[in-house]
């Protein structure tokens, strides 16, 4: 609150500011544009030309190119105002915000605090009577047992003082619990009246009841997860400080997220983490993965293995891929896999890259070994990937493999289907 009223003030003396520069601009316009000017023209030259073309003189043009900036500083210094004006209807308006939330939050703890301190004094006070006519049977009892007393005196029956409460409480049921009467009568009056029922609404923090038309919220270091419904301003029934929970955000690396109590965990396999929505940071309950863990598309998944070195050893099943490997690309568009040497032109491989499973595509074998060749993926003419020597093994015989291993055709595998084809960028 403090905040919001200091940034008002801040941005109305920036509002003096620039009314004050804005001012001297329109003097400094109105002396450079009524500015006199001198010429220095003979009389024969005058006396010559009735129409003399003055437009040319040094005087003129001075004094209307200091007329022309003065009025451009003027519009730039208008222009100022008008911003700075901007600013502060702004933060007026940030301000306003602040103050009617606090005054909606003060509302309901007013509310709420009333409506307790009104149940535990009437369980206190609910067997007072029973307790007064019993204290005065007993003392009566006691006199009549007494033979050397004549009269029979005692004290009141205690009572229970009424514990005083904080300014604003004592009132909050007409103040705070009551609420706004609706535009139109109810055309027929239903049996019983109806209760302000409040719950949860899914949405974090927020809490949605029957009857009000505006949702409310816990606090913001608050979670709503109550199950069950309960009357309007009973808030502590429905909101559970995050303190007290397993609160868990996506840490921003791919499907990977963190929680308060249990460390780092991931979302399934083909989903991916979203940390930010709506511009804001997510934190949800633990189990509560719908909220942060979604699907992931192609073109994430293509962007994510953008730098991947996907690349096979040929198949043992296929002599012809012996000693020879295979580059694999993910995209939705065809690849053209390319070679050259060193300082020469790309060359497009003798075959045409294959769909082998969905988006996953592949070269056709490569058996020209890694040292002299530069290697790469291109789609529509543009090189989207280059191939590193760096995760290559030397065969000693001019070819290289990857040491990707398959379980059923060991090191000289090529995956058998999509799954497969992910773990190539395991490693």
């Amino acid at each position: 609150m403090t905040d919001n009223k200091a940034a008002v003030v801040a941005a109305q003396a920036v509002v003096v500011t620039k009314q004050s520069e804005a001012s001297a601009a329109l003097a400094a316009k109105n002396t450079a544009c009524s500015a006199g000017v001198d010429f220095s023209v003979g009389l024969e030259t005058l006396e010559a030309n009735s129409c003399y073309d003055y437009t040319s003189q040094t005087g003129y043009t001075q004094a209307k190119a200091s007329c022309v900036a003065a009025t451009s500083a003027l519009a730039t210094a208008d222009a100022a105002v008008v911003t700075a004006q901007t600013v502060v209807t702004d933060a007026q308006a940030t301000a306003a915000d602040a103050v009617a939330e606090a005054a909606r939050l003060e509302s309901g703890c007013l509310c709420n605090a009333h409506k307790r301190q009104t149940a535990a004094w009437a369980s206190a006070t609910t067997d007072h009577a029973s307790h007064a006519a019993d204290w005065k049977q007993a003392h009566e009892i006691l006199c009549a047992l007494d033979s050397a007393s004549t009269t029979c005196n005692f004290d009141a029956c205690p009572t229970v003082a009424k514990p005083r409460v904080a300014a604003g409480v004592e009132t909050a049921d007409q103040n705070h619990c009551t609420e706004a009467p609706t535009a139109t009568p109810t055309a027929t009056p239903t049996g019983t009246p109806t209760a302000n029922m409040c719950g949860c609404s899914g949405e974090s923090n927020g809490i949605k009841c029957s009857m009000t038309d505006a949702e409310r919220s816990c606090d913001q270091d608050a979670v709503c997860d109550g199950e069950d419904e309960v009357e309007f301003g009973d808030w502590a029934k429905l909101c559970t400080p995050k303190a007290n929970l397993d609160m868990c955000m996506c840490t921003g690396s791919l499907n990977e997220y963190e929680c308060t109590q249990t460390g780092k965990g991931h979302c399934g396999n083909t989903q991916r983490c979203v940390k930010q929505q709506d511009n804001k940071d997510v934190e949800v309950k633990y189990g509560d993965w719908s909220k942060i863990c979604f699907e992931e598309t192609v073109a994430d998944k293509e962007e994510k293995l953008r730098d991947c070195n996907a690349i096979s050893a040929g198949s043992r099943s296929d002599h012809r891929q012996v000693n020879k490997v295979l580059f694999w690309h993910f995209g939705t568009v065809q690849p053209v896999f390319k070679y050259k040497v060193a300082g020469g032109e790309w060359i497009d491989f003798s075959s045409p890259s294959v769909e082998s499973f969905p988006n996953w595509w592949r070269s056709s074998p490569w058996g020209g070994g890694f040292p002299d060749y530069d290697l790469a993926a291109f789609v529509n003419d543009i090189k989207v990937k280059t191939y590193s020597g760096g995760v290559m093994v030397n065969n000693g015989d001019g070819s290289a493999t990857k040491p990707w291993a398959n379980a059923n055709e060991g090191r000289f595998g090529c995956p058998k289907n999509a799954e497969e084809a992910d773990k190539l960028c395991a490693n």
